[in-house]
């Protein structure tokens, strides 16, 4: 199996019924993800929760993007500002946040905070549990790029063909 399966590499499969997919980026994302080479549009736009959903759907999934950086500072001076978004991810059907790096990242200490690895880890690990939100971390930013997409585009294709909730998280029932 091979990683690099990036843009342009693969095609995906796609629902033709229900036109392109239209991913709306937060204005306020500092750094977003251009999905270019992606079968998507891009919008900008203003989310209430989040940095990603799709056109239509703002109110059933969103994806927020982290570094290892952002991270570590959301679980430290940051935290109760982190914690209310965790809270609002919660309630919509399908909610993720996406890291830009590996957890071995966080277990070797590389990044620029005080914060101990595993105290770091354990924080991600009751999170996930508290909130049932799921933390995906790419290898690198264009791999999280690619999880971001293919997270959208499952969600946009699974309720295109079925038109009901679709649970991303493993976490829901």
């Amino acid at each position: 199996m091979s990683y690099r399966m990036y843009p342009c590499e693969k095609k995906y499969e796609k629902n033709e019924a229900v036109g392109k997919m239209k991913i709306i980026v937060d204005t306020r994302e500092q750094s977003p993800f251009l999905f270019r080479g992606y079968d998507c549009q891009i919008e900008p736009g203003t989310l209430h929760t989040g940095d990603y959903s799709l056109a239509g759907m703002v109110e059933k999934i969103v994806l927020e993007r982290k570094t290892i950086g952002d991270l570590a500072s959301c679980m430290t001076s940051g935290r109760a500002r982190f914690e209310r978004e965790m809270e609002r991810m919660r309630d919509f059907e399908s909610a993720a946040v996406i890291v830009e790096g590996p957890l071995a990242e966080i277990r070797g200490g590389k990044y620029r905070c005080g914060l101990n690895p595993d105290s770091f880890e354990q924080s991600i690990l009751s999170l996930m549990i508290r909130y049932r939100v799921p933390f995906l971390f790419g290898w690198h930013r264009r791999h999280a790029e690619w999880l971001a997409f293919n997270c959208l585009r499952h969600f946009w294709n699974h309720r295109a063909e079925y038109g009901s909730r679709v649970a991303f998280s493993p976490f829901r029932p």
